[in-house]
Formats: structure tokens, sequence, C-alpha cells
């Protein structure tokens, strides 16, 4: 069965190679395989302390490292699997503190956030951008306005 499993993944782009630079996947460093490697027997969940008590601790060590780098005294957070799944839950606190608001992004925001609005049913407006690539000021001023 390994060797049935190996011989189709050969159908893979090679992501891991450092001379592909079609997608934004990288190989993980080192340190994060060897750590991953070390947490794999134990399988630590960190939906709550009792799922992982030692890998919890760590990363709110991480969430208040981030903090510190960004500035911030006062934080609450955790680390998560990637943009997507940020985007997500941010999307859905969103949804929860300001019922019936519009999610705004310009043109140029990553496709998930649209995509995730709708599975969340969340109303969702794109905001124009200028032949730069930049947000049209003017434009989410014009959306904004009515609102206040």
């Amino acid at each position: 069965m390994l060797k049935e499993v190996a011989e189709r993944l050969k159908d893979n782009y090679p992501y891991g190679d450092p001379l592909y630079a079609g997608q934004m996947l990288k190989p993980p460093h080192d340190v994060a395989r060897r750590a991953y490697e070390m947490a794999l027997p134990i399988n630590p969940n960190n939906h709550a302390l009792d799922g992982g008590r030692a890998s919890s601790a760590m990363e709110k060590e991480a969430v208040a490292d981030l903090a510190r780098m960004i500035g911030w005294d006062t934080h609450l957070g955790h680390l998560c699997g990637g943009g997507t799944m940020a985007n997500l839950e941010a999307l859905w606190i969103a949804g929860q503190l300001h019922p019936g608001k519009t999610i705004l992004a310009s043109t140029q925001a990553h496709y998930t956030h649209q995509r995730i609005a709708g599975v969340l049913r969340l109303p969702f407006e794109a905001i124009p951008c200028d032949r730069r690539g930049r947000m049209d000021v003017d434009a989410l001023e014009r959306r904004l306005l009515p609102a206040v």
C-alpha cells in the first residue's frame, strides 16, 4: 500500500524543491520538522488545556511573542494552520460582533475573503482598485459615508 502511495505522489509538483517558485509552498524549516516529529507520538490537541497542557502553554508564549513584535501589551489569540483558516475565524468573529454588517475588501483581496463570507452568509462587497492595485479610497469613502 505504501508503495502505491509513493508512486501516486510522483504526480505532484515539486513544491518542496528550492528551485520551484510557483506556489507559496516551501518545505518546513528543519526545526519545525523536528518539533513536529517530537509531538507526533503525543498528538496534542490545543482545543483546551486538557488536550495539550505543555503545547497550549507554548502556543500562548508564541502568541505573546507575536503581540510584542507589533507592540501590543494586551492580546488574545491562538495559532492556526494558515491564512485561509485565519480568514475564516476573523470573518466569523466579525459577523458575530457586528451582525448584518457588510464585509468590505478590495478587489485585490485574497479570494478566500469572498468565499468565506459566502459560507458564513455574510454580505460582501469588493471595493475597486486603481491601476497600481491600490484600493480606491474615494470609492471606499463613498461606500462608507451612507453608513455613517
